[in-house]
C-alpha cells in the first residue's frame, strides 16, 4: 500500500470514523502512540480523562503542575484543566513553598511592628534619609521606577513654562524619621502641589453628591489623612484637577499655585 494512501480509522474516544495517511500513522507509531483520535479536542480530552482522581491531592501536597505533567506525560495546560475540573484552587504562578514559605500570607501584627520600629530607627539618621532620597531620585531619572502619570508629566511641563522649580515624587518624613507621605511635586518655596485625577479623587464638580464608588471613597479618605498629616508638618498644600489641566493648561496650574 502506498505511503500516501489513506487508512480508515475509528476515534479512540468518540468512536467517530475518520482517516489518516499511512505515513502519518507510521510516524505517530514511532513516537509510541497506540491510539488515534479524530481531532485535537478528542486527543486533549483523552489526556484529561486519563489523569487520576488523586491529581488534586498530589497538587495540594505540593507537586507543581509541571512535575505532574511530566509524571503523566501530558501538557501543563491539561493538568491545569483537570485540576480546575476537580475543584482545586490553583496556586499563584511561581509559588515555591521551599523558597518563600510566607508568600501570599502577609506579615503578622508583631512582624509589622518590628518592621515599623526598624524603619523608624534607620531613618532617624539624616544621612540615611538623604541616601535613600538620592537613590530614589536616581532610579526614577533612569526610568527604572515608573511612578509618574501622563497627567503629572503635563503638569511638570506647565511648571517649567511658569519657571517654577520643583522636585517630583518626594517622600516626606517627620523629624523623628517616620515616613509621612510621598507628594507629586515639592516646590522650591516648600509648598506641595498634588495632581488629582477626576475619577480616582472624585472631583466635586463631576461628583457633586460625593464619591460614587468604593475606590473613590478610599482615595478621598486617603487624601484627607495625607492632607492632615502634611498640614501638621507645616506644609502648604495646593491641588490641581485633571479637568482644569486639560481645559486650561498652564493657566490652571498658575491659578492653583497663586489664586488658591
Amino acid at each position: 500500500m502506498s505511503e500516501s494512501a489513506k487508512v480508515s480509522l475509528v476515534c479512540a474516544l468518540c468512536e467517530a470514523p475518520f482517516s489518516l495517511y499511512r505515513s502519518t500513522i507510521k510516524e505517530r507509531e514511532t513516537r509510541g502512540l497506540k491510539r488515534f483520535f479524530c481531532s485535537r479536542k478528542c486527543y486533549a480530552n483523552s489526556l484529561t480523562l486519563s489523569l487520576p482522581e488523586t491529581l488534586s491531592a498530589e497538587y495540594q501536597a505540593g507537586a507543581s503542575t509541571i512535575a505532574l505533567a511530566r509524571k503523566y506525560g501530558v501538557s501543563g495546560e491539561t493538568v491545569v484543566h483537570r485540576l480546575r475540573s476537580q475543584g482545586a484552587v490553583l496556586r499563584p504562578k511561581g509559588w515555591d513553598p521551599n523558597r518563600n514559605p510566607t508568600k501570599g500570607r502577609g506579615h503578622t501584627a508583631a512582624t509589622k511592628e518590628k518592621l515599623r520600629v526598624a524603619h523608624q530607627r534607620q531613618f532617624e539618621d539624616p544621612v540615611a534619609r538623604a541616601r535613600a532620597s538620592s537613590t530614589q531620585t536616581r532610579l526614577m531619572s533612569e526610568g527604572r521606577i515608573k511612578r509618574t502619570s501622563k497627567l503629572e508629566d503635563r503638569v511638570a511641563q506647565h511648571l517649567d513654562e511658569l519657571g517654577v522649580q520643583y522636585q517630583r515624587w518626594v517622600g516626606l518624613r517627620a523629624k523623628d524619621g517616620r515616613f509621612v507621605a510621598c507628594v507629586d511635586f515639592l516646590l522650591c518655596d516648600g509648598r506641595v502641589l498634588e495632581v488629582h485625577g477626576d475619577f480616582w479623587h472624585a472631583n466635586p464638580r463631576l461628583y457633586p453628591t460625593g464619591p460614587a464608588h468604593a475606590s473613590q471613597r478610599k482615595s478621598v479618605a486617603n487624601d484627607a489623612r495625607k492632607n492632615e498629616a502634611l498640614s501638621k508638618l507645616g506644609y502648604v498644600l495646593r491641588h490641581v484637577w485633571e479637568f482644569d489641566v486639560k481645559a486650561f493648561g498652564a493657566a490652571a496650574v498658575r491659578s492653583a499655585l497663586w489664586n488658591s
